[in-house]
């Protein structure tokens, strides 16, 4: 999903409500100083008018929905964005998995050989990669073989790293 991204003013605005009900939900009103405290009084109207004007004056500054909607849109696991499964922000496992393969291609394409097969079309042969691999893979274990042994060549050139 694409949507517009949130803009330093409108997580400033986000940030600012919810300062500002926090201190209400902890009984003070907002925007106090260290000099003197007032209490909250839900049943108050005029600190009710005031707090009210104060967050609204403080979502003036932004878009409150585009911070919400933006986070609730990187949280959406059909995105991808995070791992659904972890309980902090982190970045989603395919991400990884993905980088992963990245690297191997562009280690790979610098090792392929294209030779003509005499009807306009060519071949694909690999080079310099390393003669003597270990054991030989059952038919559906391949691509994982073939992973295992482009990333055993990864980390035995300097200078390339796996992600």
């Amino acid at each position: 999903m694409k949507m517009a991204r949130a803009d330093e003013n409108d997580l400033k605005a986000a940030l600012d409500v919810s300062r500002i009900i926090e201190d209400l939900e902890r009984g003070y009103m907002p925007g106090q100083d260290d000099e003197g405290v007032e209490f909250f009084d839900r049943d108050d109207a005029d600190q009710c008018r005031r707090a009210l004007a104060a967050i609204l004056d403080a979502a003036d500054q932004g878009s409150m929905f585009r911070v919400t909607f933006g986070m609730t849109v990187v949280l959406d696991p059909r995105n991808k964005v995070v791992d659904p499964d972890a309980d902090t922000l982190e970045i989603h496992p395919d991400h990884e998995r993905n980088a992963e393969d990245a690297a191997r291609w562009r280690h790979i394409r610098r090792k392929l050989c294209l030779t003509g097969n005499g009807d306009g079309t060519c071949a694909m042969h690999a080079i310099n990669l390393p003669a003597a691999i270990q054991g030989w893979p059952e038919p559906e274990q391949v691509a994982e073989f073939c992973d295992a042994a482009i990333d055993a060549a990864l980390r035995a050139n300097i200078g390339e790293k796996m992600p």
